[in-house]
């Protein structure tokens, strides 16, 4: 057995001698070899180079001086073919083997213009790096084991190119947690796949981090992060425009994250990441141009999903975001054209899954120019809420549908700045399920132009619906049609704050809970007001809490239905009807009041108007400036003249 010095360790032992000067010089060699950290053997045959390692940990440096021309180094010692340099004419293939290996390739401006580089380390906590500009023309092919690995090619400075490149950095032993990193900066291939496979912190960062610099991929991208309960997966691209296509799949971990920015996309982009055991999972796109179809999917998380789009612009004919539950009352979130706008050229669809916590989708600013369909779809959520335009201008060349699912406290729409148009399209829709109190806004913070008709459905069956219309214009050919069903209150208020205009008719129905409509500033082609369930009702057209003009251009009809209900038209405000007006309160004790400020044609000779008070004790109010030559009469009478023109039947209290 030979001990470190090439003795024999079991040789009896001789007395020490002093040994001469010129002898410790040899000594100190021979502790320098000490640090060696392995043995690499190479092989060079018909223009390959193979390179494998000792098993060992090994220091493994690739200098290129010349185009094919390479030269072998390190911390190492090496046999067999030696260290060079080789003329490569053919494929360059290294297995570094267990241990703890670095790899380095020194470029130096050279390429290897042969065949293909395949590079193995093996298992253990293994690092390959690359310096200077390199071209490989061939494909590039890099795995790793089962340790801490970290690939990097190219860096600022230092550019890479090659045909494909395959990184598969390797898998973890179970409970091992070990980090897989794998950086590209400055790089250029064809295709570009990257595996991932560890249970630790797994990251990918193109065109990110230390030494970042563009890449180009003139092919697809394909980056795959499977290590199923890892504490991370991470994808990090920055800067790295891509002309085919996109998929990212990140398995589930404790938080799955994707950033992206800066980066256009010739193809489509697929991105799905798994359940999120720990936090969140997260896709962010910024400032980007995607060509193809966009499909965003994230698993369940524990706290937060996130889905965000800002300074973007997707040019393909559909996107999908999707994002799973969460759970203990946290957020879904999709927010698109958040802090700067951005451009879908195609039908939007946004969807939020959420059994216990609350679902948020928001479209700040932008373009949607091929319509939307934004959904908070399963039952049980906390909360939902769906806001339009709360940055900015919103306009959508299509219809716009907004759902809310059933919800534990409330479904909330917000609608701001919003534009609407196109041939036979333009409409907007809002569905608010059965549970939870209903918020419905349109046009608090900013005037709305919708090109098609506008449909509300709150069908809460016991909690408040509150509606409220303000500034928006509904230019349809049908017009704007609220739907109150169930037996929860409702509150309608249309004009409070700025004025509505609705070309067509404004038709509203409402359940067996209280209907309270407020009507203030608005200018209507026709309205249709029918309680269809019940309820002591209230309706104010321009009757109360404000001095705004309310004009209906068309026919006029309410029937209040069952219960005692209140009718008031022009006690306050103004109230303009230019055709006929029929009125009919239905069973109760109801009253009616027409105040002075009714005072237009459809209150004089020159139109038609009908108030039926109904079964029960009801009271009728008139200011006679509002009608001319009016006359109360018994039921079945009408007044004198060629044709009916107004009938007062059916009030026992008359004023």
């Amino acid at each position: 057995m030979l001990n470190l010095f090439g003795k024999n360790a079991f040789a009896r032992k001789r007395k020490a001698k002093v040994m001469p000067i010129d002898n410790v010089s040899r000594i100190e060699t021979l502790e320098e070899r000490l640090v060696l950290a392995g043995q690499v053997t190479s092989l060079y045959a018909n223009g390959n180079l193979t390179i494998t390692g000792s098993g060992a940990q090994d220091d493994l440096v690739l200098t290129f001086t010349a185009t094919n021309l390479v030269t072998i180094s390190g911390l190492t010692t090496i046999s067999g073919a030696g260290a060079g340099p080789f003329l490569v004419t053919g494929d360059l293939n290294v297995s570094m083997g267990n241990g703890n290996d670095t790899v380095s390739i020194v470029g130096g401006g050279f390429s290897l213009d042969s065949g293909n580089a395949s590079i193995d380390l093996g298992s253990g906590d293994d690092t390959l790096t690359t310096s200077g500009a390199f071209t490989f023309t061939g494909n590039v092919s890099i795995a790793g084991g089962t340790g801490v690995d970290s690939i990097s090619l190219g860096s600022a400075g230092n550019a890479i190119a090659a045909y494909d490149i395959t990184i598969d950095s390797g898998v973890n032993l179970v409970g091992n947690n070990n980090a897989k990193t794998v950086n590209l900066n400055a790089v250029t291939a064809h295709h570009v796949t990257i595996v991932n496979g560890g249970t630790g912190a797994q990251a990918v960062n193109l065109g990110a981090g230390v030494g970042a610099s563009p890449n180009s991929i003139t092919g697809n991208l394909k980056i795959t992060e499977t290590g199923v309960g890892a504490t991370s997966n991470t994808v990090t691209v920055a800067n790295t425009p891509v002309t085919g296509n996109v998929s990212i799949t990140n398995a589930s971990s404790l938080t799955n994250t994707v950033a992206w920015s800066t980066s256009n996309v010739g193809g489509t982009t697929a991105i799905v990441n798994g359940n999120a055991t720990g936090t969140l999972n997260s896709v962010v796109f910024t400032g980007s141009t995607l060509t193809g179809n966009v499909t965003v999917k994230n698993g369940n998380a524990a706290t937060t999903n996130t889905i965000t789009v800002t300074g973007s612009t997707l040019n393909g004919k559909n996107s999908s975001f999707a994002n799973g539950s969460v759970t203990g009352g946290n957020t879904n979130n999709i927010n698109l054209g958040l802090t700067t706008a951005s451009t879908f050229a195609g039908a939007v669809s946004a969807t939020n899954s959420s059994a216990t916590g609350s679902n948020v989708i928001t479209v700040q600013q932008g373009a949607l120019n091929g319509g939307a369909v934004l959904s908070n779809n399963v039952a049980g959520a906390t909360s939902n809420t769906v806001t339009v335009g709360s940055a900015g201008l919103v306009t959508s060349v299509g219809n716009l549908v907004i759902n809310n699912a059933n919800s534990g406290t409330s479904n909330n729409v917000n609608v701001d700045r919003l534009t609407t148009s196109g041939a036979k399209a333009g409409d907007v829709s809002v569905n608010n399920g059965t549970s939870g109190a209903t918020n419905v806004i349109f046009g608090a913070n900013g005037s709305n132009t919708i090109g098609g008709n506008l449909t509300v459905r709150n069908q809460a069956t016991t909690t408040t619906k509150l509606t409220t219309v303000n500034g928006t214009a509904v230019n349809g050919g049908t017009g704007f049609y609220l739907y109150n069903v169930g037996a929860g209150n409702s509150q309608t208020n249309i004009g409070l704050g700025a004025a509505t205009t609705v070309a067509r008719t404004l038709k509203i129905e409402d359940g067996s809970g209280t209907a309270t409509l407020d009507v203030r500033a608005a200018t209507l082609g026709g309205f249709n007001f029918s309680d269809i369930g019940g309820g002591a009702d209230l309706i104010d057209f321009a009757g109360s809490g404000g001095v705004g003009v309310v004009t209906v251009n068309g026919v006029t009809r309410i029937n209040t239905g069952a219960a005692s209900d209140i009718v008031r038209i022009g006690t306050t405000g103004t109230a303009v009807f230019n055709d006929s007006v029929f009125i009919s309160l239905a069973a109760g004790s109801d009253s009616l009041t027409i105040g002075a400020n009714a005072a237009s044609p459809a209150f004089s000779t020159a139109n038609k108007f009908q108030f039926d008070g109904a079964a029960g004790v009801d009271t009728i109010s008139v200011d006679p400036l509002s009608i001319a030559d009016y006359e109360p009469t018994s039921p079945g009478n009408v007044f004198p003249g060629k044709k009916l023109r107004f009938k007062i039947t059916n009030f026992e209290i008359l004023s």
